[in-house]
């Protein structure tokens, strides 16, 4: 039985990143099937999948694709999606985390018999005063690739 929805994780290193958004996925699916997980690690130095055990996160299906040469976020996220056989996917960057019932709402939403051909999720900055002038998602960095997480 699956859930309809895969998840599609581009990484580049940072480990810990990736254990921290698993640990958040693996809680919300905890009671129902396992949740498809998909890690594209876009070539870092050592490989994620040696670096994330996989066994610590029960509640989730993990798989792991590699690319040997450093392609970007959108060649990742292409990477996972290759491997994706669920009518839904959503995509995580590494550094984000899914909000409290992220799970549950996207399955209502994906299930829904009218439902949308896409969503993207709202982003909040973790702190409890945001003003209209708060950045919650910006790459500024030289080189930087935008954002595009959460969808």
């Amino acid at each position: 039985m699956s859930r309809g929805v895969t998840v599609v994780v581009p990484a580049h290193g940072h480990p810990e990143r990736v254990r921290a958004l698993l640990s958040a996925l693996d809680r919300q699916a905890v009671g129902g099937p396992p949740l498809l997980v998909v890690v594209a690690d876009d070539a870092s130095t050592r490989p994620l999948a040696d670096e994330v055990e996989a066994q610590t996160f029960p509640a989730l299906a993990l798989t792991f694709v590699r690319s040997e040469v450093n392609g970007g976020p959108g060649a990742a996220r292409n990477r996972g999606l290759e491997a994706v056989e669920t009518p839904w996917v959503a995509f995580f960057d590494s550094d984000e985390l899914p909000g409290p019932g992220w799970l549950e709402r996207i399955e209502t939403v994906a299930g829904a018999d009218h439902a949308p051909d896409g969503v993207e999720g709202r982003i909040t900055t973790g702190q409890e005063q945001a003003t209209p002038f708060t950045h919650i998602a910006e790459a500024t960095l030289p080189g930087a690739h935008p954002v595009a997480g959460n969808i």
